[in-house]
């Protein structure tokens, strides 16, 4: 019984604990209120409030600067912490120099990158994995949130974000379509749906007080293509993560840690008898 007793509290101490939530965010060319946005949307949320202090925020950054932006992050976000990772911006696509573009996986042989309008500085999805692979390494759950034209370019290729471990990806569109925003209002299509199913609980589409990946993105699919009849947004990861909870559930490594190091010291007594 005692080698069950130290397997068990061996894999209790092994579990990861979700201990902060992080946003980063980069708004350029005039859509940092989308960043803005987003961020209030995301610390008014159930089980997120901790963001509010753990963010960045940035506008008009060319690609070097977002990369740059990415790879400063592991000095902060640590091994069981969550990163909400937003860009909202124009979007462009470039020469596939590592041929990884390969249609039908793709729907054209074009990098996607992002940065500044008429910038030569850009990066590409190749870029962008390679340094979201390095915070997945290093234990972060990352969910992508790409407001953008050509978004769904950034999973269509065989080294794009697809690729990185435990990524869940959002995007505005697919690989051959624009990324909308009416002039008048404060905030772009896909972005404005992100933003509604936040508030009250819209995407809780099964009301059980919880919104999941799928869910959030189910709704904000449904906003957009409501409204603009040539935009289509695309999904990747695991839909089944929790994105907002009503419910006060401990974190794995606090109360549950607690509660299972107690029964297996339980279970430890009651081994060695009267």
């Amino acid at each position: 019984m005692k080698y069950f007793t130290i397997i068990l509290i061996l894999i209790v101490f092994s579990l990861p604990a979700y201990s902060a939530t992080w946003f980063a965010g980069t708004g350029n060319d005039g859509y940092i209120t989308d960043v803005n946005g987003i961020f209030l949307a995301l610390s008014n949320s159930p089980g997120l409030q901790d963001i509010s202090t753990n963010n960045f925020i940035y506008g008009n950054q060319a690609g070097s600067g977002i990369q740059n932006s990415i790879n400063n992050l592991s000095s902060f976000v640590q091994q069981g912490d969550i990163l909400f990772w937003y860009y909202s911006g124009h979007g462009s696509f470039t020469e596939d120099i590592d041929q990884d573009e390969i249609v039908p996986s793709a729907l054209n042989n074009y990098d996607e990158a992002l940065g500044l309008l008429n910038n030569s500085d850009r990066i590409t999805d190749d870029n962008l994995a390679l340094a979201f692979n390095n915070l997945s390494l290093a234990g972060t759950t990352i969910i992508t949130l790409f407001d953008t034209c050509y978004a769904g370019g950034f999973i269509g290729g065989n080294n794009d974000l697809n690729t990185v471990p435990g990524l869940i990806f959002f995007g505005s569109s697919t690989e051959v379509e624009d990324s909308y925003a009416y002039t008048n209002e404060p905030y772009s299509i896909f972005t404005q749906g992100l933003i509604l199913g936040l508030e009250d609980f819209n995407a809780d589409l099964d009301k059980d007080g919880i919104i999941l990946a799928q869910e959030w993105f189910d709704f904000s699919y449904d906003y957009t293509t409501g409204r603009v009849s040539n935009q289509h947004p695309v999904f990747s990861g695991n839909g089944d993560m929790v994105i907002s909870s009503m419910h006060s559930v401990p974190i794995p490594g606090s109360g549950w840690l607690f509660l299972t190091a107690y029964l297996v010291l339980l279970q430890a007594r009651k081994s060695r008898g009267p």
